[in-house]
């Protein structure tokens, strides 16, 4: 990220905030947002997990942040912070992280994952996929293809790599398994944000719920 467009990106312009991750995750939530036809809500995405610290204490030195009534982050659960590579070990992990970050700059902590604390401004943070999975965007974004005719081929095709002999690694396979199924697409893209900008995403399937929920209460 640029200084100029980080500068952009830090500066206040709405009573309700959304930090994400990049700019993938920029644009899926924006497009999430327009789908819900939600309007009064910015997202920011901060260009890594790690810029999150350095962007909620810029944010509460903006001249405009009194006005802010809500501040969501959303960020990954893939083996974060010295979480190491155990099951379910980044989530609560990820969830701590952000909290102190919060609590160092005097915010509100949220009791648990997803659920606002009163402010002002209210706060929450939602760790993907699920708040208590390892695993990331993609994670979430795949179970909401679960019935989608092109799952079942994206199945045998990974499939057929493992018996050639050739894998990802294992906390880059739901990125791998995602990008074969946006180029089963008509018009494929294999980058996400894109994808759900371009609709092809259903943000109605059941997966993508938590999320709708807590967009929808950031109101």
């Amino acid at each position: 990220m640029s200084a100029a467009s980080e500068k952009h990106a830090l500066k206040v312009e709405k009573t309700k905030l959304l930090i994400v991750e990049g700019e993938d995750e920029r644009l899926l939530f924006s497009a999430l947002l327009k789908h819900l036809a939600l309007e009064d809500v910015q997202v920011l995405g901060v260009g890594g997990k790690s810029m999150i610290k350095r962007t909620v204490a810029a944010l509460v030195l903006d001249p405009n942040f009194s006005s802010v009534k809500a501040l969501a982050v959303v960020r990954d659960a893939d083996f974060a912070e010295g979480a190491g590579q155990a099951n379910n070990a980044a989530a609560p992990v990820a969830f701590r992280s952000v909290c102190d970050v919060l609590a160092a700059n005097r915010l509100a902590v949220p009791p648990k994952h997803g659920v606002f604390a009163p402010g002002p401004p209210r706060t929450a943070v939602f760790i993907l996929p699920d708040g208590e999975s390892d695993g990331m965007l993609e994670d979430l974004c795949l179970t909401a293809f679960t019935s989608d005719p092109a799952h079942p081929c994206m199945d045998r095709y990974f499939t057929c790599l493992t018996a050639a002999g050739i894998a990802h690694a294992s906390n880059r396979i739901a990125k791998a398994r995602m990008h074969a199924l946006l180029a089963s697409r008509r018009e494929p893209e294999p980058r996400l944000g894109m994808a759900a900008q371009k609709g092809h995403l259903d943000f109605s399937a059941p997966a993508f719920g938590p999320l709708v929920n807590l967009l929808r209460a950031l109101g």
